[in-house]
């Protein structure tokens, strides 16, 4: 009995003293990796920001290749989801979310990993005169743990960066191996490639226009679409688009667009529509819209040399906006063609 008790307040000392030191270790935890990459910044963006991506570069994917993985509707940019579960513990179970996207810049995500809270990332793409530096971050304040968890939460703390930064390696080396040995396809001069298209909401005014009139009714109709997603509480979820149905002469049957989280009721000439997701040829084009009919004509006969079908009207997406960059030659537009 006498041993018993020397190993029972052996133990409960033990634990009171782990308790203590962890009242003064810190509560938040941060690791970063960076590596340098001879690649464009939409290279490694189009890899990082659709969650189906990811298989190809994940560090964790090769660990278990079995996982069990749910997509929500929408795989790629703000909002984007998926949840794995997995019998390998290193692996786990979660739930990763993109809560921040910037197009060719970054993008942020919060993780739900079981038993361990939430977590905060941030894989950040800098051009530089090498090519571009890749920063993929982590933070986490222990937000979600339980209360009787945080002293041993706090002591992992001190050993995380040794479990999370290798596997952060590995996931930008994936990256770098792919966006290096990537062939690059240019239409018309302009970076090109066929992908996936996600579905989405928008809201549009549809009008046949003289060329003379696109710029100006472009203004004004994104300012009526904007007043009215204000009016019904709607939030925009991405660039202002175009959907351009035909053209004959210099008459065009045009949809001035926004995207949307949610669909809207209608309003006179303000339509709600939606988009299935879809195969696309996307053409990177920069410089003036008045000379972007130039990729058209390139665009279509590259589908044809490669047994595709156009499958839908054509859609320009203003990433750029004119208002802040004044070089016109800087000024991207995504040219996308669907096709089957």
């Amino acid at each position: 009995m006498k041993i018993l008790k020397i190993i029972l307040i052996t133990i409960v000392s033990i634990t009171l003293l782990l308790l203590i030191i962890s009242f003064f270790l810190p509560s938040k935890f941060h690791t970063q990796r960076s590596l340098v990459m001879k690649a464009k910044p939409e290279q490694v963006y189009k890899l990082v920001n659709n969650f189906r991506n990811w298989d190809l570069w994940g560090p964790w994917n090769k660990m278990d290749t079995t996982a069990l993985k749910s997509y929500n509707d929408i795989t790629e940019g703000t909002g984007a989801a998926y949840s794995w579960k997995s019998k390998v513990d290193e692996v786990g179970e979660g739930t990763l979310t993109i809560i921040e996207a910037v197009t060719n810049q970054k993008i942020r995500t919060e993780m739900q990993y079981k038993g361990m809270g939430y977590s905060y990332s941030d894989i950040i793409i800098e051009p530089g005169d090498s090519g571009i530096k890749v920063t993929w971050s982590m933070d986490t304040e222990g937000k979600g743990i339980p209360v009787l968890m945080k002293p041993l939460w706090k002591m992992m703390c001190l050993m995380m960066d040794r479990f999370v930064g290798p596997n952060y390696e590995k996931g930008l080396k994936n990256i770098k191996e792919i966006v290096e040995n990537e062939p690059i396809q240019t239409i018309a001069g302009f970076e090109s490639e066929i992908k996936e298209w996600p579905a989405f909401y928008y809201v549009g005014i549809r009008e046949k226009l003289k060329g003379a009139e696109i710029s100006q009714k472009f203004g004004t109709y994104i300012g009526l679409l904007m007043a009215e997603m204000k009016k019904q509480g709607v939030e925009q979820a991405g660039n202002p688009f175009s959907i351009n149905y035909s053209a004959s002469g210099d008459l065009f049957d045009i949809e001035i667009c926004i995207p949307v989280k949610q669909p809207i009721v209608e309003n006179a000439q303000i339509k709600p529509g939606s988009k299935l997701a879809t195969q696309a040829l996307v053409i990177q084009y920069y410089g003036d819209y008045m000379n972007i009919g130039k990729v058209y004509g390139p665009g279509f006969e590259y589908l044809a040399k490669n047994n595709l079908n156009a499958s839908g009207a054509p859609m320009e997406f203003y990433v750029t906006d004119p208002i802040i960059e004044k070089d016109t030659a800087k000024w991207l537009t995504e040219v996308v063609l669907p096709c089957q």
